[in-house]
């Protein structure tokens, strides 16, 4: 080590000496200005030069810093990452960070426009970027356009059907692409990319124009959502002392839980701005080294005895980061993901703990000096950072446990995580043209183009009276033009400034305004964006069906209702003190089902097609009428083949019928009403649907279990016409699934 400092050491005179060589002024002063001197503001060399293989020294810097110049030449084509990397630091960095050292526009940043990323497989450039390779095309329209290939798939599963695909150049298939196109990417450590000490500093947009002052200070400079992972420490840690600066816990205990106890506190510490600079991660989970902390809330809150491991939530709170594992000796960390169940409906019994788990999440794990994502340091566990959940990730939650079930069965509610009781394209079934006339039917509905109503004057205030925010309600749902969404998009055109300003001071708009700056296209397409967020956000919150649409209805008013504790409120009005927040909900309802009655929209709600799809993901069945040997009796109907787990789909669509008749045998099971036929599928290990739901043919309703009087995982398939149980096998489509 010390060999290598003293060779960087050398290096750097190296370079000092020609900048001040080539600069009489600096070297008549007898000194250098660190704070101004850039690798970009070095003159080009006047003669060719040499520096001389390292030798033996090579296997320890992991590479070969020999190399040759000519006059011409300029220090920042010269010179690399691995010049620098026991001064620097430099390979700490990533382009989020340059570009807040060096004043880059990254915004703009084409990928074509970082040199280092030219050489660069995409298989290269997936294994580098963090969390990359867990997104679906769907998730990354960049690569989706490029790609023709299944929407769901990850872009590992990608890579992983064709090893040509990866082995083809990361700048020719995204170059026109924006850097903030590729999740993750402008966040992710240079030391990650391969072959990174052979960079040269021409080759990091920005990164030549840093002054070497702020070079040598790189921890200071932080991203918001990543760290640097400086040390692991092992279980046998503080079993007697209490951790000073720990930023992880539970919303419950908050997110600087400290840790002692007898069985140790595994923990890495990180480096960074500010408050991170020495903040703790500490290990989750009930084993050695590992800390719980108190988490959940209502009555699903006492599950798991209302304990959950430590950690944090940079991906909201769907999921929880928790630290699983440290190596000291080795210097690294391994994450995991646990997963929680809320059910919010009627009664909301709240959320258990995040107990579902561990998943262990390999392109999380970190070694010392590389790269962890925290989330920003917010109180909340790093939820505001804003980082989107992989739904590769979200698929991976295990199934309830057994004492969530019980609790769910008491109050006759099945452990579903979504609705089927709505069956619109949009998230959670709902029909944006059914909920858009149903918002504007309370919104807007005056005589005229709905598009171009003013509204009311509204006045956001900070305490004591002092104006934030104010402007009036545009359009068709009413949309305040203070909002910076609304506001982004008048702003833009000419003229639009002032009309904003206009309203800001009381100024009514006119129709014709509204139309010029606010087009029936631009509130259409915020409509379905905005709803879209926030179904998605009540989805993941536990609500279905209805109960979505009511808390839609409540929210376009109230704001997040959930949050501030008013959601049904009957006692909060409008501003004209003439419906309440629980009248927007029941509103909206109502609406919504009398559009889609009018526009035939609803029939295909539940609607039988007459004929039958395979329950399955593809499995054939064993024959009808083959007997089970219990109790002498005959098999009425077909055993489908598959795993516990795998999804069970409506076989038509229908209206949902469960009862205890059957149970015995049967175990958990559903039927389905389709008007003229029922089909039943038992031995259920899970159940995603209630009373009354209605399906549409090829709508996931369980999974496939073992319950009952069953002998291993399977489906109990009937299907039953004019009350009598029919062979299924000559009227089912069992190819298509």
């Amino acid at each position: 080590m010390v060999r290598q400092i003293a060779f960087v050491r050398f290096l750097f005179s190296v370079l000092i000496s020609c900048f001040v060589w080539a600069s009489p002024a600096l070297a008549q002063t007898g000194s250098v200005d660190l704070s101004q001197v850039t690798f970009n503001s070095m003159p080009a060399y006047q003669e060719a030069g040499d520096i001389a293989s390292a030798g033996d020294l090579a296997v320890e810097l992991g590479y070969d810093p020999g190399r040759h110049w000519e006059a011409g030449d300029f220090p920042s084509d010269v010179f690399t990452l691995g010049d620098f990397q026991s001064s620097f630091n430099a390979q700490e960095m990533n382009l989020d960070q340059v570009s807040q050292l060096s004043g880059m526009d990254l915004e703009n940043l084409r990928i074509d426009e970082v040199p280092f990323l030219k050489g660069k497989s995409f298989s290269e450039v997936v294994d580098a970027v963090p969390a990359l390779e867990g997104f679906t095309l769907k998730e990354v329209p960049a690569i989706a356009e490029v790609f023709d290939a299944d929407a769901s798939m990850t872009i590992g599963e990608l890579i992983g059907a064709d090893e040509l695909i990866g082995e083809m150049n990361f700048s020719d298939l995204f170059g026109e692409y924006a850097i903030s196109e590729i999740p993750n990417l402008e966040l992710t450590e240079l030391s990650q990319f391969q072959d990174w000490q052979a960079m040269t500093i021409s080759e990091v947009p920005g990164l030549g124009d840093i002054g070497f002052g702020k070079l040598s200070q790189i921890p200071d400079v932080f991203s918001g959502v990543t760290a640097t992972h400086d040390v692991t420490f092992g279980p046998k840690e503080h079993t007697k002392t209490r951790t000073k600066r720990s930023i992880t816990g539970s919303n419950v205990d908050g997110f600087s839980v400290q840790c002692v106890q007898q069985r140790g506190c595994a923990h890495i510490e990180l480096t960074g701005a500010g408050n991170m600079h020495g903040a703790q991660w500490i290990a989750g989970g009930s084993k050695e080294g590992q800390q719980m902390v108190n988490g959940g809330e209502g009555i699903l809150g006492a599950v798991n005895g209302g304990r959950e491991p430590t950690g944090r939530l940079p991906f909201g709170d769907t999921i929880k980061i928790v630290l699983d594992k440290t190596n000291e000796s080795e210097g690294t960390a391994e994450f995991a993901l646990y997963f929680r169940y809320c059910y919010r409906g009627i009664p909301d019994l709240g959320c258990t703990p995040y107990f579902l788990g561990p998943v262990p999440m390999p392109v999380l794990n970190s070694k010392e000096k590389g790269m962890v994502i925290t989330g920003f340091l917010d109180a909340l566990g790093g939820i505001t950072s804003g980082l989107a959940v992989p739904k590769s990730w979200e698929q991976n939650k295990p199934s309830n446990s057994q004492e969530v079930n019980d609790i769910l069965s008491k109050y006759g509610i099945s452990g579903r995580s979504g609705s089927r009781s709505l069956c619109g394209e949009g998230p959670g079934g709902v029909d944006f043209y059914a909920l858009a006339e149903a918002i504007h039917s309370i919104e807007s509905n005056v005589a005229g183009d709905p598009y171009t109503v003013p509204g009311t004057l509204y006045v956001d205030g900070r305490p004591y009276g002092y104006p934030l925010e104010r402007g009036y309600a545009l359009g068709r749902y009413q949309y305040m033009s203070y909002r910076s969404d609304v506001a982004a998009i008048i702003s833009a055109k000419s003229g639009g400034a002032a009309f904003l300003e206009r309203t800001f001071y009381g100024q009514q708009p006119t129709r014709a305004e509204i139309a010029r700056y606010f087009t029936s296209k631009e509130q259409d397409d915020l409509f379905i964006r905005d709803q879209t967020n926030q179904i998605q956000s009540l989805l993941d919150q536990g609500y279905s069906g209805d109960r979505i649409l009511e808390i839609i209805g409540q929210m376009h008013f109230g704001g997040d209702v959930i949050s501030n504790g008013t959601l049904d409120a009957t006692n909060i009005s409008d501003g004209h003190g003439t419906l309440s927040l629980w009248d927007y909900g029941q509103i909206t309802k109502q609406v919504y089902y009398e559009t889609l009655e009018s526009s035939g929209e609803a029939s295909k709600c539940g609607q039988s097609t007459g004929s039958y799809r395979n329950p399955t993901a593809g499995y054939k069945p064993h024959d009808f009428f083959d007997p089970t040997g219990i109790g002498g009796r005959v098999h009425k109907g077909v055993d489908v083949g598959g795993n516990l787990g795998d999804p069970v789909f409506a076989a038509d669509g229908g209206t949902i019928y469960i009862d205890d008749h059957g149970g015995e045998s049967w175990g958990l099971h559903i039927i389905i009403d389709h008007g003229d036929s029922r089909t039943l599928y038992g031995h259920l290990s899970s159940v995603l649907v209630k009373q009354g739901d209605l399906v549409s043919k090829g709508d996931q309703i369980g999974t496939i279990g073992s319950t009952g009087k069953s002998s291993g995982p399977h489906l109990h398939f009937e299907v039953i016409a004019n009350g009598q149980r029919i062979d299924p096998d000559p009227v089912v489509d069992w190819n298509d699934y």
